[in-house]
């Protein structure tokens, strides 16, 4: 996130479905289009390895290990960050890549007015469909790309087309859980205002940055503690996400091995009889794994 132009003391956090991350962030010294924000303090705490995976007990460790980075981040007295940024990874938000499609007969201006009266208008449809499922919050609603009558544009404002396409990218997240999460954010900074983001967005605007111009396409895959998450990034843009709760855990509660086990096994110092057994129960894990992905 060091990419990030700021012009303030800013606070990111990354909430990961094992660990906690955070950073503090400076504005340049200088100004220009290649000097950056720079990190000056970062800090990350994991969480306790739960052998039944319970959701509260689960929402409890993250919670107490955010408690725990947001104190090390006080422990560096740079002073209280004027703007706070807190990205979700699964399975704290699900998101949605959603088609907008404006037609007609004759052609017409694409105003900015244009452009937020469909976003509003598909964000509406969003939430209708959304809000017999559970109480949520919209985390990211972003024009992820854009069509002129078939054509890819950046800046869509002031043309004329007589289609117009856009690809909207939406979030979701329990308003429940980010209550959970704002309190204690609230309590190490006292500052209310607080932007909860996705993961997968700003992962796939990094990637895509590195993506060589004649094939600018990737599927990105972000295996966490509890999660795995699947993302295509097509023409450099982020088209779809999806994620399944089969990650790293996963593999040592289905194993009964820790990561040092493991490690011992993958350079064969497992004694045989041992080893045989271990790659069965491996190659049953990697099969289901496979399956859901």
């Amino acid at each position: 996130y060091a990419i990030i132009l700021l012009m303030s003391l800013t606070a990111i956090i990354d909430i990961g479905s094992t660990s906690v991350g955070a950073a503090l962030l400076s504005p340049p010294k200088n100004s220009g289009p290649k000097i950056c924000s720079r990190i000056v303090y970062s800090a990350r705490n994991e969480i306790n390895f739960q052998e039944k995976l319970d959701q509260d007990q689960f929402l409890r460790g993250i919670e107490s290990v955010l408690k725990k980075t947001l104190a090390d981040l006080q422990k560096a007295q740079l002073g209280s960050p004027k703007r706070i940024l807190c990205y979700l990874s699964a399975p704290f938000y699900a998101c949605q890549t959603r088609l907008i499609r404006y037609r007609q007969r004759q052609p017409f201006l694409v105003s900015r007015r244009l452009l937020e009266k469909l976003i509003a208008a598909d964000l509406e449809k969003f939430k209708q469909a959304a809000a017999a499922k559970t109480v949520h919050s919209v985390v990211d609603s972003a024009i992820v790309q854009t069509e002129l009558n078939g054509y890819l544009i950046r800046h869509p404002e002031q043309q004329r087309a007589s289609e117009l396409q856009l690809i909207h990218y939406l979030s979701i997240s329990s308003s429940k859980v980010l209550s959970r999460l704002r309190r204690p954010i609230e309590a190490a900074f006292h500052r209310r205002e607080i932007e909860f983001r996705s993961f997968a967005l700003p992962l796939a605007g990094v990637v895509g940055s590195f993506l060589p111009l004649q094939h600018p396409h990737a599927l990105v895959l972000d295996i966490g503690g509890e999660t795995t998450e699947v993302s295509l990034i097509w023409q450099g843009l982020l088209k779809e996400s999806f994620s399944y709760p089969l990650g790293c855990n996963f593999v040592i509660r289905r194993t009964g091995q820790d990561y040092s086990s493991l490690k011992l096994y993958l350079g064969n110092q497992y004694h045989p009889p041992a080893a045989a057994r271990l790659t069965a129960v491996l190659d049953q894990t990697r099969a289901e794994w496979l399956q859901s992905f």
